[in-house]
């Protein structure tokens, strides 16, 4: 009986300890998305997928979504888009493409994805040419081409909105900036953009 408990208590500081390598993992591969976000989408989508599949979370939470909302703070959504990538696409692919378009390419079948892959001007290619190469011709609509244009200006602003979130990491990397005589607008510029991306 002392030989169970004893076995027990070791697989689930097992479990334990593996959960928060994987957990810890994630997290660091979040730190990473401003700059190599699309390169991090596949690794993050493959350890969500082994810590799911592993049943390592049942360690510490009674649900996955507890898991996800406590320990690594993603919508069941986001982790579900992120583990459908890691499964159905390839590392060199994801490093080629935005999340979006990632996203996009793992909702169509694997015919219209290799036709898409196999051009070469892929990673130059905007969302909307992009969306217009998997789509069937004759299926795009106005409202189509409306909501594709918003999606193609949302992905211009999240590309930016990681170039300056980078910029930020700079900053703070560098305290000597507090020094300039420039940094208190600055400062104040980041709280009215950061409140801008907030809003609903």
């Amino acid at each position: 009986m002392v030989n169970e408990v004893q076995e027990i208590y070791q697989k689930k500081e097992e479990g334990l300890k593996f959960l928060s390598e994987s957990t810890t993992k994630i997290l660091e591969l979040k730190k990473k998305v401003t700059r190599d976000f699309s390169q991090n989408v596949w690794n993050i989508g493959a350890e969500l997928n082994r810590v799911k599949s592993e049943k390592i979370h049942l360690v510490k939470y009674n649900t996955w979504l507890e898991y996800l909302e406590n320990e690594v703070k993603f919508s069941e959504r986001s982790a579900q888009s992120f583990m459908k990538i890691a499964n159905e696409l390839d590392t060199n692919t994801c490093s080629d493409l935005s999340f979006s378009k990632c996203r996009l390419l793992v909702s169509f079948d694997e015919e219209k994805r290799k036709k898409v892959l196999e051009r070469e001007d892929l990673k130059d290619m905007s969302y909307r040419e992009f969306k217009d190469e998997l789509k069937p011709k004759d299926n795009f609509t106005k409202d189509d081409k409306f909501i594709d244009g918003l999606i193609s200006k949302i992905e211009e602003i999240l590309d930016r909105l990681a170039q300056i979130r980078d910029g930020f990491k700079d900053i703070e990397e560098r305290p000597e900036l507090k020094n300039n005589r420039n940094y208190g607008a600055l400062i104040k510029k980041m709280n009215i953009l950061t409140e801008e991306v907030l809003k609903k």
